[in-house]
């Protein structure tokens, strides 16, 4: 098995769960993904096995795959955790990050620019890229390594919070408050900041 064609595969299939083409609950069919991207069923087994130890699906063998679907009190324990974890990055990109700090400004402002012409999907991967940045700042592969994709899996949880769109007010004024207490190398503020971001990730999936 080609561990591209794996990659490829998790790729899309990580994209259509986090843009919101597969909801909650709904079923994978394998043989349907094997004729529309020609892989075999062994690189599509490897991608949805990978999905489902990140908790995106659930593989039944001999049964199929479903997208999970997670009670609210679950996902509001899994926006608790987040909270603490992306406090703790913004704390040290503030800290550490100062050579990170040209480049998280300018990509703020590219994505003020381009903002109203972006699908809510994009938006929130748009975010997740900001936050990678401050990941990065934070100077702790190790734990970038860890933990650094839980935002996929937060703006998966955005995108399955609602059939028609996604409630994202609110959510570029609480970038840019987080992106100016990182460049100013405010540690407490930062954390704040952190905090005020993912809360309201969690009330648009939880009001």
């Amino acid at each position: 098995m080609s561990a591209n064609k794996r990659d490829t595969l998790y790729d899309e299939l990580l994209c259509r769960l986090i843009c919101g083409k597969y909801r909650f609950g709904d079923r994978i069919i394998v043989n349907d993904l094997a004729a529309e991207t020609g892989a075999s069923r062994q690189p599509i087994g490897a991608a949805l096995n990978a999905l489902a130890v990140e908790g995106y699906v659930r593989v039944v063998p001999q049964v199929g795959c479903d997208v999970v679907h997670p009670s609210p009190g679950r996902i509001d324990d899994f926006f608790r955790c987040l909270v603490l974890v992306e406090e703790e990055f913004a704390g040290l990109a503030a800290a550490r990050g100062e050579g990170g700090r040209r480049a998280i400004i300018v990509a703020m402002r590219t994505l003020a620019s381009e903002w109203d012409g972006l699908a809510d999907s994009e938006k929130l991967l748009r975010g997740k890229e900001l936050l990678d940045i401050v990941h990065a700042m934070a100077g702790s592969p190790l734990i970038n390594q860890k933990f650094g994709s839980l935002i996929s899996m937060a703006n998966f949880f955005v995108m399955q919070s609602s059939d028609t769109a996604p409630d994202l007010r609110g959510f570029q004024d609480r970038l840019n408050g987080l992106i100016e207490n990182v460049s100013a190398g405010d540690v407490e503020g930062s954390k704040a900041a952190a905090r005020i971001h993912i809360e309201g990730l969690a009330k648009s999936c939880l009001s």
